[in-house]
């Protein structure tokens, strides 16, 4: 984030000091102030945390951790699961990640479950209490023996 905001902030620091008053305007209509920096570096902040909490989700779909992934929930959160329909709330949420694991919590003995996540579009509220993101996914699941 520094390398973003910081030579931006160097342009504002020149041309408050010295210069003619005419390049002085004209710099400062074409620089962004501090209130849009600090914006932009705030946006980029949340989309970070949208993308960790991304990760921290397919880390814990890859080991099957149920519990945890729930706990990155909102107690509102709607999960989408195919055919099965929408489940609301933690406990149908719970209830849904349990079923696709057949009852238990972790991977069953020689069972893949790798989610590789890619392209992540992500996009903050103006308001920055909400955000939206999209991945795509190439999956790798399996069963040995099964």
């Amino acid at each position: 984030m520094k390398r973003r905001i910081m030579p931006a902030l160097l342009v504002l620091a020149a041309g408050a000091s010295g210069g003619s008053a005419g390049a002085q305007s004209a710099q400062s209509q074409d620089t962004p102030n501090i209130a849009q920096l600090e914006q932009q570096a705030t946006q980029l902040a949340d989309i970070e945390a949208v993308k960790r909490l991304q990760r921290a989700y397919g880390y814990y779909l890859d080991r099957s951790d149920w519990d945890n992934i729930v706990d990155l929930l909102t107690d509102d959160a709607t999960l989408e699961y195919g055919p099965a329909g929408v489940f609301v709330g933690k406990a149908h949420a719970r209830a849904l990640l349990y079923a696709i694991g057949y009852g238990k919590s972790g991977l069953r003995p020689q069972q893949l479950r790798e989610h590789v996540q890619l392209q992540p579009v992500i996009n903050i509220a103006p308001d920055g209490r909400t955000a939206q993101g999209r991945w795509r996914a190439i999956v790798l699941l399996g069963q040995f023996h099964e």
